[in-house]
């Protein structure tokens, strides 16, 4: 064999080992202990191929044993010097005790209703209650003692109805309504659920910002069983263990039931024996030239012995401003009305173009009239009553 075709021969082998090494390398970036080992052996065999041929591309003359040697010194170098096993270290992540510090609680609201005809022109106006839509009430309050990550949980045993809110609104969501059987199966043969649950999700939560999540079910009958009371299950988080597991105390369905009664017996009698306020839903939207006040109502001890009012809503059909806009096109309308009954034809009202004067102005149809003396102390009367003034030429009288 010449020197010419070793150094072709030397050339075609590193091509061939790289070419291998690079191919190994995209295809099993991360290898088994057996394919780590097979990769070795590669680039032990390549390295002790490249030093053997080493010699013949510097020109320096060596005896085959001495190349073999040194060939093999490489090989055994490149195979044993290098790692037996992958070693990769996870950085484990510690975790950290996520505590909630505050349970689930329950309660009664009343939410009362009262509403009448806004009058514009009264400077006070007194409501007397007319209805009250009562509730129960569940709240959950999440606060952690050190940051904590992708904590969600689910809301088991909701109604249809039952409505939840998530406080601050921007820290998580509430997902649709999911159904659920008392067996833990679906059941094609029954329409209706035997309950609902939605899953509340929170990307971050962290020391000193509390999440408050309220469920509130409008209150048709008691409730009857334990099965009925909401309850907080499945919480977790991403870098933290929850400590604390949000669930319903067993007494809860009879204390509700009695404040529930006892509640709804102080709003009854809130206006006296002769305005009593019964249990009805909610009124709903206010009408045109309307006014409705709502003041929610809970009980003020665990006795419920007396009742305190909370968060006051009032809403109007129509605001001062609207009302008004429309007594003053009432009344210019009126104006044009006793106006014609004088003068005749009259048009407007519209903006009086003179800005030292400003206001509606009312113009006359066709040609000028004459005004008689009655005319006139008829239109001037008309004038005073609506606070009005009218430029006229009066003509003389012959």
């Amino acid at each position: 064999m010449n020197a010419a075709f070793q150094r072709y021969l030397a050339f075609g082998f590193g091509v061939v080992f790289v070419t291998t090494l690079l191919v190994i390398a995209i295809a099993f970036p991360n290898p088994t202990p057996f394919q780590y080992t097979v990769f070795r052996l590669v680039l032990a065999l390549a390295a002790a191929g490249v030093a053997a041929m080493i010699p013949g591309f510097i020109s320096v003359q060596l005896k085959d044993w001495v190349r073999a040697g040194g060939a093999l010194a490489v090989f055994v170098l490149s195979y044993f010097y290098n790692p037996a096993a992958l070693v990769v270290e996870n950085a484990t992540q510690q975790s950290t005790i996520c505590n909630v510090t505050a349970g689930l609680s329950s309660d009664v609201v009343s939410r009362v209703y009262a509403r009448a005809p806004f009058d514009p022109n009264a400077r006070e106006q007194t409501f007397q209650p007319t209805s009250q839509e009562m509730f129960y009430e569940w709240k959950g309050v999440l606060t952690v003692d050190a940051p904590a990550r992708a904590i969600g949980f689910e809301l088991h045993h909701l109604q249809e109805g039952d409505r939840v809110t998530l406080q601050p609104e921007t820290v998580g969501t509430v997902s649709d309504e999911l159904k659920r059987w008392y067996s833990g199966f679906p059941e094609p043969g029954r329409s209706k659920a035997d309950y609902l649950v939605r899953t509340i999700s929170i990307p971050d939560l962290v020391p000193g910002g509390p999440v408050t999540i309220t469920v509130r079910r409008v209150l048709q009958r008691p409730i009857d069983g334990a099965g009925q009371l909401i309850s907080f299950e499945n919480a977790h988080a991403a870098n933290c263990h929850v400590s604390q597991i949000l669930a319903p105390k067993k007494d809860d369905a009879e204390r509700l039931r009695n404040r529930a009664v006892q509640l709804a017996g102080h709003v009854y009698r809130m206006a006296g024996e002769s305005h009593p306020v019964p249990v009805a839903p909610d009124p709903g939207d206010v009408g045109e030239h309307e006014v409705q006040t709502t003041i929610e109502m809970r009980c003020k001890d665990q006795a419920c012995s007396a009742m305190e009012g909370g968060h006051f809503e009032a809403r109007m059909g129509k605001s001062p401003s609207e009302h008004e806009r429309d007594r003053r096109t009432e009344e210019l309308q009126s104006l044009k009305e006793e106006l014609a009954t004088i003068v005749g034809c009259v048009e407007g009202p519209e903006i009086n173009p003179d800005p030292g004067q400003g206001g509606e102005m009312i113009r006359m149809c066709g040609s000028p009239i004459p005004l008689s003396p009655q005319m006139a102390q008829q239109l001037q009367a008309i004038l005073e009553k609506h606070r009005a003034h009218l430029d006229v030429n009066v003509a003389k009288t012959p």
